[in-house]
């Protein structure tokens, strides 16, 4: 068979081009960016998403390179402790969470695909597709026009593929704003001392996370997390370069007397190119991730953005990667048609989306509590997030539900 086409060698497109080998079935990646892009800031991976890297073999790659943990506490600003969240645990879900650059991922992916012998060309901006009969046809900016029978656009919150299927879809700002940075904890002196880490502080303004970049947890990462009306591409992206302001606007969520000193210092000891930002996008809902014709596909972002409050962002890119590459394996046997695989491929969709909207669904509530409140808003939300994690360690302690999802799952589902 001809090679399946992947639109994107982000963390979703290449971990699907490595299950695709591993069920001998051949790719080829196309990605936008060029060798040396570093799009930065970190990433929880939680144990869905790490049984996914497991399964491909490329977790013991990246076990060492971040902060593994279990547990995040949640603290108001005047120090009651409110719960813990489970976000990992070696009995209960199999692996810890790993806190990680992105980055760093992305690299141990292409470095293994490149070790597979799979195709990945950089540098390679798509800016046509056309249906033409069985084929899709891509123009690239260079010139280059190819040819495939099978496409799956990996390609991101600004999908050119989720375009071509759904004209007009385009991702929209969700109201929730991340501003990061990161700083050695060596340059805090001792005013960290006695902090148990990871921990989220909930105040009015919104909250503000403490995290261990490195496996040492010699890095210290931290991201406020607020409710901001929209400013438009244009002007979130002028932010973006515009330190100050980013400074600014952390400075404003945790302007508040009660807030801890060593939050405030922790800002300061951060160098200024250090500061990031992430307005959280989403997309609008899709009818389905497959054409009619099952000849092209969508997975990740640029099927449904997952914003980041529940960590679940590239967990469920990888799980799209893993359950896709079953089925399209199909395509191997000796009687596969092209009813059959859109068969499958229904099958695919409805497992997938209904657990999407149910992570979806976590994430929203998990985005709420990161709002703006005051007065009683604010005392009813600390009482509900005490409540809420009184609730979890009644049944366990964490949501199992997400965290122990095994995307071989799906082989049961498209064998009906």
């Amino acid at each position: 068979m001809k090679p399946i086409t992947i639109l994107g060698g982000g963390l979703g497109g290449l971990t699907l081009a490595l299950f695709l080998r591993k069920q001998d079935v051949p790719c080829v990646v196309y990605e936008l960016r060029d060798e040396n892009f570093r799009k930065g800031g970190d990433i929880a991976l939680s144990p869905n998403a790490l049984r996914v890297l497991d399964h491909v073999g490329v977790y013991g790659r990246i076990r060492k390179q971040g902060w593994n943990y279990d547990f995040v506490r949640m603290i108001s600003v005047t120090g009651k402790y409110l719960g813990a969240h489970a976000w990992g645990g070696l009995n209960k879900f199999h692996y810890h969470c790993l806190r990680i650059n992105r980055d760093i991922v992305r690299r141990e992916l292409l470095a293994e695909a490149r070790l597979q012998g799979i195709p990945v060309y950089l540098d390679k901006k798509c800016v046509g597709i056309s249906e033409e009969g069985e084929e899709i046809v891509l123009k690239f900016a260079d010139g280059e026009i190819v040819r495939t029978e099978y496409l799956v656009g990996a390609d991101g919150i600004h999908s050119l593929t989720r375009q071509f299927l759904y004209p007009g879809s385009f991702s929209k700002y969700s109201g929730l704003l991340v501003a990061l940075g990161h700083t050695q904890k060596v340059k805090l002196g001792g005013s960290m001392d006695g902090i148990q880490l990871p921990c989220m502080f909930v105040g009015k303004n919104g909250t503000f996370s403490i995290l261990p970049n490195s496996y040492d947890g010699g890095e210290i990462g931290y991201f406020i997390t607020t409710d901001l009306p929209d400013r438009g591409p244009e002007n979130w992206a002028l932010l973006e370069k515009d330190k100050g302001a980013i400074v600014d606007i952390i400075n404003e969520v945790i302007e508040d007397k009660s807030w801890p000193k060593f939050v405030g210092d922790l800002v300061k000891a951060t160098h200024l190119e250090d500061f990031r930002t992430w307005p959280f996008a989403k997309v609008p809902d899709l009818k389905h991730w497959a054409s009619k014709s099952g000849r092209i596909m969508l997975i990740g972002d640029a099927a449904h953005a997952i914003p980041p409050a529940g960590g679940q962002g590239a967990a469920s890119a990888f799980e799209d990667a893993e359950t896709l590459a079953y089925v399209l394996a199909r395509l191997n046997l000796p009687d596969s048609t092209a009813s059959g695989l859109i068969g499958s491929l229904q099958l695919w969709e409805t497992h997938r989306m209904h657990r999407i909207r149910q992570i979806l669904d976590y994430t929203i509530r998990a985005g709420n509590i990161r709002k703006r409140s005051s007065g009683i808003m604010q005392v009813f939300k600390e009482w509900t997030i005490w409540a809420m994690f009184k609730l979890y360690e009644y049944n366990g302690g964490g949501p199992a539900w997400i965290y122990n999802y095994n995307a071989e799952s799906i082989l049961e589902v498209i064998s009906k």
